[in-house]
């Protein structure tokens, strides 16, 4: 069984680091398509970033919303007719394109691999916290760690678990009402289209 600690680390990789590297690759050629996928994907995938810090408070609320956010996360790669036609007409030896496919399909097995071992949490969404369980709290305590230097070296005080819940809690307030917006709003209006001629609208 893969370890908590390689889903964390497989997040960081096809999660963080190969968006932000596809996300300044394609703000510096201009590929309009590529550019609209990441500003979509980072505004979903700040639901993951959410999970982290109700994770650090130890809620079960965060085991729920770290599923949901990599489901979304992999959905919004995969779910614009438009931009998956654009995608599509990519030829097959430019380097950005061939980049984004290959980060699509493997942030598809990702997300697989995330779903059959969040399967194993279930009775961590109710509050009944086994070794389980506790094992998913291990990974977050080192980005803990690094906030609360950052923390304490910009403002002088104690980042403590409980703002870290705090801020979940908030962010993940904020995030609703953007998806809500999204859903009744948006999403009737715009259905799986990106439009990708406006760059600012989710």
């Amino acid at each position: 069984m893969i370890s908590i600690w390689l889903i964390f680390q497989l997040a960081a990789v096809f999660g963080l680091g190969v968006p932000i590297i596809l996300t300044i690759w394609s703000w510096k050629r201009q590929d309009k398509s590529i550019l609209k996928l990441m500003n979509i994907y980072w505004r979903v995938s700040s639901l993951f970033f959410i999970s982290i810090f109700l994770l650090i408070g130890k809620r079960e609320l965060a085991f729920i919303t770290s599923l949901l956010s990599v489901l979304l996360m992999v959905s919004s790669t995969w779910f614009w007719v438009d931009i998956n036609e654009e995608l599509n007409e990519f030829p097959t030896w430019k380097p950005i394109a061939i980049t984004t496919r290959i980060w699509r399909y493997t942030l598809l097995l990702f997300g697989i691999i995330f779903s059959i071992k969040s399967f194993y949490t279930i009775d961590c969404f109710i509050g009944n916290f086994n070794d389980t369980c506790l094992e998913w709290f291990d990974p977050p305590q080192n980005i803990f760690f690094i906030f609360k230097n950052i923390f304490k070296f910009l403002f002088g005080a104690n980042f403590t678990a409980l703002i870290a819940t705090y801020i979940g809690y908030l962010a993940l307030f904020l995030y609703l009402i953007g998806i809500i917006q999204w859903l009744f709003i948006k999403f009737p209006k715009n259905g799986r289209y990106a439009l990708l001629s406006k760059n600012n609208d989710f």
